[in-house]
């Protein structure tokens, strides 16, 4: 009896595969991607303690999250998309798992962000909203701002209360 033999990426025509070169034209060009990542995410750190500043400060720091989203997102794709090819290729693996070990990294690098607009009192952040520096970013500092009104609707030491109280 003749068993079908189950073919393996090598065995597919590239016509028939996906063309990841609208993403990066190479592996090289991802890996040249992900060391920019690396080498700057760190910088986040320039903005901790800060974002309350001015409406200013607070537009920098979301313009540099979003430079290093749009790295994320490109990165991440590609290496997702790759394993998705071929779930036993043991490069494709190594490659998803760089990128969640980085995104962890820089995950824990922007934890200060939100909690730090949160803390930016109401009149304050009036004042920043209306400011041009802002345009872009009304939609997201909106959604931000409505989750403390959403996960803050009591008194922290009550919320706390109710909470060891269970």
């Amino acid at each position: 009896m003749d068993e079908a033999k189950i073919a393996t990426r090598a065995d597919i025509s590239e016509t028939d595969k996906w063309d990841l070169t609208h993403l990066f034209a190479d592996v090289g060009k991802w890996q040249e991607d992900f060391a920019w990542l690396q080498r700057t995410y760190p910088k986040l750190q320039n903005w901790k303690d800060r974002v309350g500043e001015s409406a200013q400060t607070l537009a920098e720091v979301l313009d540099f999250e979003k430079s290093l989203d749009l790295k994320i997102e490109r990165i991440y794709h590609y290496a997702s998309l790759q394993l998705a090819e071929d779930s036993a290729n043991n490069e494709y693996l190594a490659r998803i798992g760089q990128v969640q070990n980085l995104l962890t990294k820089i995950g824990e690098a922007a934890a200060f962000l939100v909690p730090e607009i949160l803390a930016i009192d109401e009149e304050t952040f009036a004042k920043f909203f209306a400011d041009p520096a802002l345009a872009e970013w009304r939609i997201k500092l909106r959604k931000i701002r409505r989750m403390n009104h959403m996960c803050c609707r009591f008194p922290r030491n009550a919320f706390s209360h109710w909470v060891v109280s269970r």
